[in-house]
């Protein structure tokens, strides 16, 4: 029997970055799975924590400190690796997405400019934040 796992944005975007590195299992110098984990969950945890700078900024008027952004940096990539690594869940998603309503290039589309748009936010937040 089938192991079932919830689905939710971050595992179908993990999905999408995932499939484009494993390729049907065609990969050479490479592991597909820990690639893929490292561009979804730096992304999104930018993402993230840019928008928490941009909320902290707009309430206080200043910047975040680091005792603050490292914290929530580290937690949500513990997040991620429990969500998508932990006890192989990887695969699981994998069989569970292929061929499904959410393997579309729409959405494998959607996913990488998610993934874009989370390394961008860092840069963006900062030249707008820190303008003297």
């Amino acid at each position: 029997m089938k192991k079932q796992i919830n689905m939710n944005i971050v595992k179908i975007i993990f999905f999408h970055i995932y499939n484009s590195y494993y390729n049907d299992g065609s990969y050479r110098n490479d592991v597909p799975h820990w690639t893929a984990f490292a561009i979804t969950a730096c992304s999104l945890a930018c993402l993230i924590v840019t928008f928490v700078c941009v909320i902290v900024n707009l309430v206080t008027g200043g910047r975040p400190t680091a005792l603050l952004l490292y914290p929530i940096f580290l937690v949500l990539l513990i997040y991620f690796f429990y969500n998508i690594l932990f006890k192989r869940k990887y695969q699981i998603i994998y069989t569970q997405l292929i061929g499904g309503r959410w393997d579309t290039k729409i959405m494998r589309c959607f996913s990488w400019i998610i993934i874009l748009i989370g390394f961008i936010s860092v840069g963006l937040y900062a030249y707008i934040f820190n303008q003297k």
